[in-house]
C-alpha cells in the first residue's frame, strides 16, 4: 500500500502537531514495513530537517518548494494541487491538521485536534485557524474517515461540521517512546 501523509507541521522546530506526525510516521512504518509511506512537506522557504525519517527504509519525504499561501489559495478556490500533483497516486493520504487534501483517486484521512478556529476564527491566524474557518466546512465532507483526538473534538466534529458520527473515530494521541526508558533517579 502507497500512503502519503501531509508532513508540513514538520518543517519548523516541533510543535505538538509536529511530534504527532513524526511519532506517527515512526510507528507506522515499523509496524508495516511492505507499506510506502510518503511524508509530503510545502513551504517556498523552509526545508524539511537533514535526515528526516533516515532510519525508517520505507518512508520518503518529498518536500514541494511551493509558496504556502498560494497553495492555500488554489485549494480554496480550486481543489488544486491534487495529491497526485504533489506526490504521485497513493492509495491513502492522511492529513493531521485540520484539512483535507484536495484528491481525485484514493482514500482520505483527516485527524481534527480540535476545532478552536470554528468557534472563534477572530482569534486566529489569517493562514492558520482563519483558513480552515473558511475552508474546513466545505472540505470535510469528503474525507473518507475523521480521527478526533478526544471525545470533546469528536462532538465538536459532529456538532459544529455536521459529519455524521460513523465518519468520526477517537483515537487518542499516542506517548513518545522517550517516556517509556527507565532513567536513574538521582541518589541522595
Amino acid at each position: 500500500m502507497r500512503i502519503g501523509i501531509d508532513g508540513s507541521s514538520l518543517l519548523k522546530a516541533p510543535t505538538g502537531i509536529g511530534r504527532y506526525v513524526k511519532c506517527l510516521v515512526e510507528a507506522m512504518a515499523k509496524e508495516s514495513p511492505d507499506d510506502e509511506f510518503i511524508v509530503l512537506t510545502i513551504s517556498y522557504k523552509d526545508s524539511p530537517p537533514e535526515g528526516l525519517f533516515a532510519d525508517q527504509r520505507n518512508v520518503s519525504v518529498i518536500h514541494r518548494k511551493w509558496p504556502g499561501r498560494g497553495v492555500l489559495w488554489l485549494q480554496e478556490r480550486f481543489s488544486w494541487p491534487t495529491v497526485k500533483t504533489a506526490i504521485g497516486r497513493v492509495d491513502l493520504f492522511h492529513t493531521p491538521n485540520n484539512f483535507v487534501f484536495p484528491q481525485r483517486r484514493g482514500k482520505r484521512v483527516a485527524t481534527i485536534h480540535d476545532l478552536f478556529f470554528m468557534r472563534h476564527p477572530e482569534e486566529t491566524h489569517q493562514t492558520g485557524g482563519q483558513f480552515h474557518y473558511r475552508v474546513l466546512p466545505k472540505v470535510i465532507g469528503s474525507a473518507d474517515h475523521i480521527i478526533a483526538v478526544s471525545r470533546a473534538t469528536a462532538s465538536d466534529v459532529t456538532e459544529i461540521l455536521g459529519v455524521h458520527e460513523e465518519k468520526v473515530s477517537v483515537i487518542y494521541q499516542g506517548i513518545e517512546p522517550r517516556f517509556f526508558e527507565a532513567r536513574q533517579l538521582p541518589t541522595a
